[in-house]
């Protein structure tokens, strides 16, 4: 580094005589200068409802790449290091329709984004209307009877607060015959079988009674989950959860907590 401040004049004296008294040495080409790469992006976002309230927990990811990221409390997100460029993002929030969005990031510099998410129908219209929390109660009450049958594992509400943590992933490690694996950059539950041996063998999904596809087990806070159920294959999964499947690796169910209403008593 090449200081631009000036020298006193007996600071210039004793370099002087330094050099004059010192062994001659052979003179070294400099080194070249190595081509600076470019710069990396960051981006910097808040999420936030049609009434400007934060959306905590919601997961936003880079599509493409394994880079995630989940709001805080404000509703705030970060990712840094990311390729600079166009680049497309999708968040999810359980309770909220799924949003993607295209941005053009740029190196060396932070970009920041504002994103507002609109209310799932379906979870409003259970929260306000009768009808719709008594269909809610009735597919819990179907939670109980089938845990009471013996058949799969269940974890309750009090199973999952038992374990102090909101990553979903986290309250099922004790459970036999299940692990948690890595996939995509984000936790993936697996059932110990042979087929899931010989190759990666997700388990298909089931949130509020609806199949859903490409997700795993921690895009859903336990915050935000009223009870589990977990079977390991065709012979212990009941049929509303396997119509018309062949049920090789395993079936996650997953029921969801709604705003005002409580846990089973």
């Amino acid at each position: 580094m090449i200081s631009t401040r000036p020298r006193t004049l007996a600071t210039a004296a004793i370099w002087l005589f330094a050099l004059a008294t010192a062994p001659q040495a052979r003179a070294q080409p400099a080194p070249l200068a190595q081509p600076a790469q470019a710069g990396s992006a960051a981006l910097v976002g808040w999420i936030r409802d049609s009434a400007g309230v934060p959306v905590a927990q919601a997961d936003i990811r880079v599509e493409g790449s394994s880079a995630a990221a989940r709001a805080d409390s404000t509703g705030r997100f970060a990712f840094r290091g990311l390729s600079a460029g166009k680049t497309t993002f999708s968040v999810r929030r359980l309770g909220f329709e799924p949003q993607s969005f295209e941005l053009v990031l740029h190196a060396s510099a932070v970009d920041s984004i504002s994103v507002t998410m609109d209310e799932n129908a379906r979870v409003l219209a259970a929260v306000r209307t009768d009808a719709a929390s008594d269909r809610r109660s009735i597919m819990l009450d179907g939670f109980y009877r089938r845990k009471a049958k013996g058949f799969g594992v269940f974890l309750t509400r009090e199973d999952i607060e038992r374990h102090h943590t909101n990553v979903l992933s986290e309250t099922l490690r004790e459970v036999p015959g299940i692990r948690v694996v890595h996939a995509g950059g984000r936790s993936g539950l697996r059932f110990d079988s042979a087929n899931s041996k010989r190759y990666d063998c997700p388990p298909q999904y089931w949130i509020d009674g609806r199949r859903v596809v490409s997700t795993e087990i921690d895009d859903y806070p336990a915050s935000d989950v009223e009870g589990i159920e977990l079977y390991r294959g065709p012979s212990t999964t009941p049929m509303q959860f396997s119509p018309g499947n062949v049920v090789v690796c395993g079936t996650v169910v997953i029921w969801t907590r709604v705003p005002g209403v409580g846990s089973r008593p």
